[in-house]
Parts: structure tokens; C-alpha cells; sequence
């Protein structure tokens, strides 16, 4: 069985306080308490994108594979979507 080692989720990991990422953008999606125009246009953009994505759009095509690292891969892949700092592409 292959084990995957570090965290590929990161986003649900709390920290000392016993907050994450994700339970911090809850709040804010909740509340519209935002600290500066950075956090409000980040949310505004995610719930657009999720609402795209629940709505049936497709920004990857067939794509199977992504990754973090896009400086190499695109390279490599001359067939590619990169979105934001990940890079989609098929083996």
C-alpha cells in the first residue's frame, strides 16, 4: 500500500488555537467580517468558482493529474491547463 507522506489536505489542519484554513473561510463566508479587501476578493472568487464547478464547468477538460510544482511540468507537458499555481495534465 503506498502511503502518502506529508499532508495533501492541508487546508483542514488545525493550528495551536484549534483553527483551520478552512474553518476560518466558513466563518468569513458566514459572517462577511473580512479584515481587508484581500480576504473579501479571495471568497468572492472561490464561491464563484464553486458555484461554476456545482453548475457543471469544466476549466481542466480531461485531465487526470496536477500538481503544485507547474515551473518543471510545464516543461515537460506541452499540453497543459495551469490555474493559479497548479498545472493539469494527462500522463
Amino acid at each position: 500500500m503506498f502511503v502518502q507522506k506529508g499532508v495533501q489536505f492541508s487546508v483542514i489542519i488545525k493550528d495551536d488555537k484549534g483553527t483551520s484554513p478552512f474553518g476560518k473561510a466558513l466563518y468569513l463566508y458566514d459572517s462577511k467580517k473580512y479584515q481587508n479587501t484581500y480576504e473579501k476578493d479571495n471568497m468572492e472568487e472561490s464561491i464563484k468558482a464553486a458555484k461554476a464547478a456545482l453548475e457543471g464547468e469544466n476549466n481542466i477538460g480531461d485531465y487526470l493529474y496536477f500538481s503544485g510544482d507547474s515551473s518543471s511540468l510545464e516543461e515537460k507537458y506541452s499540453v497543459h491547463v495551469v490555474l493559479g499555481g497548479h498545472i493539469f495534465y494527462n500522463n
